[in-house]
């Protein structure tokens, strides 16, 4: 688990050092500048894979994580079920 935490903090630092605008984009909820990075597939197995991982503030990652089904559906989550 560490040599994935040295591995996922090298890709957070490199997706931040390019630009820190929230990808979300969540209207009446956004604050524009990102903080965090989405797991769109949770932290599991997938948890390295830049795919599913976008830059959010933290305000539409909250959201994301509140409203799971309308994350799924606005293609800001993914089920974990499918590979």
């Amino acid at each position: 688990m560490e040599k994935n935490m040295r591995v996922y903090r090298k890709q957070r630092s490199e997706a931040f050092r390019k630009d820190d605008e929230c990808e979300a984009r969540i209207k009446g909820v956004c604050l524009y500048a990102a903080t965090d990075l989405q797991h769109k597939k949770g932290r599991g197995k997938f948890f390295l894979v830049k795919k599913y991982q976008i830059k959010v503030c933290r305000a539409c990652h909250v959201h994301i994580e509140n409203h799971s089904e309308w994350a799924k559906e606005n293609d800001l989550a993914v089920s974990r079920l499918t590979e």
